[in-house]
């Protein structure tokens, strides 16, 4: 099954159109500065989510915080109005 012609093919090779001869094996691999590349990426949008969540977060609490400081201001002055 392993005859080749004359040019040193096989019998499959003849019929491939690509040539895979000249691939090289290692290209698909990342190297480990293109791994910490790709880890350091991930990190960084996950840390912009992060970072985007915890502002969201606090702009609501200063909001409510806010909110129910004029509320509690509101209840004592007009508990102290009454008074005079």
């Amino acid at each position: 099954m392993g005859s080749h012609n004359g040019n040193g093919n096989a019998w499959a090779d003849q019929w491939d159109k690509d040539n895979h001869h000249n691939v090289n094996p290692t290209a698909n691999y990342y190297t480990p500065e293109d791994k910490k590349a790709k880890y350091k990426k991930k990190v960084g949008e996950g840390l912009d989510k992060t970072k985007e969540v915890a502002i969201t977060g606090m702009k609501k609490a200063k909001l409510g915080a806010s909110a129910s400081f004029k509320w509690i201001k509101q209840k004592c002055n007009r508990n102290n109005s009454h008074k005079y």
